[in-house]
């Protein structure tokens, strides 16, 4: 049976035995469930609720890596989807440049 190492009432490791542990610690017989992070109340131990993020930071979170982005932002001008005009910016010009110099291996 897993044991479940609680300090403060919060599981802070799960192993298949005891060892000895400082007086802050205690050893609980938990289910195979009971993983760190969940907290001990009243003899019964329970996940931590799920964290909703607020939009933005979960927002923020979904967007692919930067720099994802603006390889989809030149494909996106290289296919001509904002006109021609758009692959003499700065932009388009500079990127084109890093692309010409370092060449995808065929």
């Amino acid at each position: 049976m897993p044991k479940a190492l609680v300090k403060d009432n919060v599981v802070v490791d799960v192993q298949d035995a005891e060892f000895e542990v400082h007086s802050d610690f205690t050893w609980h017989d938990v289910g195979d469930d009971v993983e760190v992070g969940w907290t001990l109340s009243d003899g019964a131990f329970s996940e931590p609720p799920a964290v909703t993020l607020p939009w933005d930071v979960a927002r923020m979170a979904s967007y692919p890596d930067i720099r994802e982005q603006l390889d989809l932002l030149w494909h996106a001008i290289d296919d001509g989807q904002f006109g021609d005009s758009a692959k003499s910016s700065g932009f388009y010009t500079t990127l084109q440049t890093v692309k010409n110099n370092n060449p995808k291996p065929e």
